[in-house]
């Protein structure tokens, strides 16, 4: 189950050669105890735009979401999943609030998607995550034409049909990381950068004008976290040095 915030915490200085990346199925928290406890979590604000959903299950993956960031802030930080206040940035990314200082290296990055939550903590660092289900997208070439770098439409062009949305799939979140890490939204575009994806080596990244970042400076991690998903992982490196990214469920106790 999503901890109570009291738990001990996973060793902070281990975030230094780490990226924790913590993942939870909103299908699994169905127990309306723990989720009227997970829902006053959440600032006045969160649960009006939880409420502002239209669907049953909309509402109910916000709240999971945001749920499991809190807590997950908790196993690291100095205070209640409730006590954590968040700042926005000037293109949407969160922060943590000021007048936290013990937690206010801590980076994070949340997504969620229908069937999947993801988290990841990082110390000090811009990290970013993202996660997507497979078969979403309809024509995955039509869509690569409008945003990818050429070199990934060509790629995606000798694709079988068989194998073309999970690549896809795998190139866009691997954007979608790169830029929540940035934290710059729009103002980053997605074609400005390509990534070659190879099978036994490190997923490479090459950025061209106007984007201004060294590929050296970032490692990038992806891997199904289930049959239906794909996730990906973006993390600025601290000192050139690879981190270890561990991966976390969090599990629903039995009703």
């Amino acid at each position: 189950m999503l901890p109570s915030g009291t738990e001990p915490s996973p060793s902070r200085d281990g975030l230094r050669d780490q990226l924790h990346v913590w993942i939870a199925r909103p299908e699994n928290f169905r127990d309306e105890t723990s989720l009227a406890r997970y829902r006053s979590w959440l600032s006045d604000e969160e649960r009006s735009r939880a409420d502002r959903y239209l669907g049953a299950d909309d509402r109910h993956l916000f709240l999971v979401a945001h749920a499991l960031l809190r807590s997950t802030l908790s196993r690291y930080g100095d205070r209640r999943p409730q006590e954590w206040r968040f700042t926005t940035g000037q293109h949407g990314r969160p922060g943590i609030g000021a007048g936290q200082a013990a937690a206010m290296r801590l980076g994070f990055s949340l997504s969620h998607v229908h069937g999947m939550v993801a988290c990841v903590v990082g110390d000090g660092i811009e990290c970013g995550v993202d996660v997507e289900p497979l078969g979403r997208v309809t024509d995955p070439r039509a869509l690569a034409r409008r945003y990818f770098h050429p070199g990934e439409c060509d790629e995606l062009d000798r694709l079988s049909d068989r194998d073309v949305d999970a690549r896809f799939l795998e190139y866009w979140t691997l954007k979608e990381a790169y830029v929540k890490a940035r934290g710059l939204g729009l103002e980053l575009p997605l074609d400005g950068f390509r990534f070659t994806l190879g099978r036994g080596a490190p997923i490479a990244a090459r950025f061209e004008a106007p984007i201004r970042d060294r590929a050296e400076t970032w490692q990038f991690d992806q891997w199904r976290p289930g049959p239906e998903h794909v996730l990906s992982v973006a993390a600025r490196r601290r000192d050139g040095r690879f981190r270890d990214v561990i991966q976390r469920e969090v599990r629903a106790a039995a009703p």
